[in-house]
């Protein structure tokens, strides 16, 4: 894909603007695109396990996914980590800093840390999955979906996802993902959710 990773970070912001938790925990909307922008630019380079994907060259489908079984270096996941981290600071041109400790502490809650107590060895995560307004329904994300499955499958490997949003809740559980676990964090429920491999 050509597409740069500040345009790919402009698109999520797009995309995720009126999400449930973004909307929850950036609540002005004035504000929120832009914090959002330098929130996805610093967050999609901050893991190098994390992988853009997309069906189409025009990211008319942009898909987020974590490759547990990529080896990378643990410095060069520390040195991301740390440089990305840093630069998080720059939500801070467009929110207060008391919104950005606020944001923090939500992002923090509504982790994926919950994978650690229901998977042990490899597994694949989808963190993010967005379909431009225009190109919706034509089974975009379907696709970006039955690619990791094929992958899983292939390697026997469970594939992990959460979702602050019921109505994903539903469509995910149609591809075969369960609720293994509901988080609290103030207002906001994340499901998390497990696919087991299809060995058929």
């Amino acid at each position: 894909m050509s597409i740069s990773r500040r345009e790919i970070s402009k698109i999520l912001a797009k995309e995720f603007y009126d999400d449930t938790l973004y909307t929850y925990i950036l609540p002005n909307d004035k504000t929120r695109l832009k914090a959002l922008e330098e929130f996805f630019y610093c967050y999609t380079n901050m893991y190098p396990t994390g992988t853009i994907v997309s069906p189409s060259k025009d990211a008319q489908a942009i898909g987020y996914i974590f490759y547990n079984k990529h080896n990378i270096k643990k410095s060069t996941q520390l040195y991301n980590l740390i440089k990305y981290s840093t630069k998080l600071i720059s939500m801070a041109k467009h929110i207060s800093i008391k919104e950005f400790i606020r944001f923090g502490k939500a992002i923090h809650n509504n982790s994926s840390a919950w994978i650690e107590e229901f998977v042990k060895g490899e597994f694949i995560h989808i963190d993010l999955i967005v379909v431009d307004e225009k190109h919706r329904n034509k089974g975009l994300a379907k696709k970006i979906i039955k690619s990791v499955f094929e992958e899983a499958d292939k390697e026997n490997i469970v594939v992990t996802l959460e979702t602050q949003n019921t109505t994903n809740v539903h469509i995910y559980k149609h591809f075969g993902f369960e609720v293994v676990k509901e988080q609290q964090y103030e207002k906001l429920t994340q499901y998390c959710m497990i696919r087991k491999p299809n060995n058929n």
